[in-house]
């Protein structure tokens, strides 16, 4: 949602909630860009209902950034994590993915590092699913020989999962 300025963002779940019934203490979550996220729109939506956002990190390596067409720095996001700690949000979660194209053990240990670093209430960890036929442009700058291969790839998912362990994470999904 936060590609819409704050005005509309206010006008669009006004015009929702208009004709909706809803419970009394109702909370909505939202997931939002990084790079298209500001104070104004945070608040906005916090003050709309919002308690709960989740940021899609991917992962902090440039290479693999570029080669996604996800390219954010780990300091945009350690800035709009903070203000939405500011403007009150209970529960900040941060979306990570595992056999992206050039990823290597020590690219998803670095974003695991960053990411631990700013302490996110909820983490969501996905294996990349490689669908350019769907996706388009976001796949397609990269070859399938780019991608790692189903061990390398276990792995990752491996360390990523005993490293949220250690850092004192635990499992409640798949």
């Amino acid at each position: 949602p936060t590609f819409f300025s704050s005005v509309n963002l206010k006008k669009l779940i006004d015009g929702i909630l208009k004709r909706a019934d809803k419970f009394k203490e109702f909370e909505f979550s939202y997931e939002a860009h990084p790079n298209h996220t500001s104070e104004d729109q945070l608040q906005t939506l916090y003050d709309l209902g919002s308690r709960r956002n989740s940021f899609g990190i991917q992962d902090y390596d440039p290479v693999v950034q570029r080669a996604i067409n996800r390219v954010q720095t780990f300091e945009q996001i350690e800035m709009i994590h903070k203000l939405s700690q500011k403007v009150g949000y209970e529960s900040i979660s941060h979306d990570l993915v595992f056999g992206l194209p050039f990823q290597t053990e020590q690219s998803i240990r670095n974003t695991i590092k960053n990411t631990i670093a700013l302490k996110p209430d909820r983490i969501a960890y996905y294996s990349y699913a490689h669908v350019p036929w769907i996706k388009g442009v976001g796949q397609r700058g990269f070859d399938d020989h780019d991608l790692p291969k189903d061990d390398e790839k276990r792995h990752l998912y491996e360390l990523g999962k005993q490293l949220f362990f250690d850092a004192g994470y635990v499992e409640i999904g798949m």
